[in-house]
């Protein structure tokens, strides 16, 4: 009888401190994310310099001549240009899934 009242006990406290666990980490997981979204809403807040909406690189290369538009087309400087990004895009996409996981 002793046995029984004592498991009881014993299981009744476990249960209550997984629970006491499971809301601590979720608490954690929530502010978290509340400052993901705040910092995000701030990254996003900051305006766009002027320079880069008024100036693009064709306008830049556009009055640069034949000459740099031949030399451009023909090494293909705008293909190998997009493999670096795609590359760069890549490893920071690696980078931030498997963050924490070196």
């Amino acid at each position: 009888m002793l046995d029984d009242l004592t498991n009881w006990l014993r299981e009744a406290l476990e249960a209550l401190f997984e629970g006491l666990v499971e809301l601590l980490t979720d608490m954690i997981l929530l502010q978290v994310m509340t400052l993901s979204v705040i910092f995000l809403k701030l990254v996003q807040a900051i305006p766009v310099p002027e320079f880069l909406t008024s100036t693009t690189l064709a306008t830049a290369l556009g009055n640069a001549g034949p000459t740099v538009a031949w030399a451009l087309h023909t090494f293909k400087i705008g293909e190998g240009l997009s493999l670096i990004g795609a590359g760069y895009v890549f490893r920071l996409t690696r980078k931030l899934v498997t963050l924490g996981q070196w």
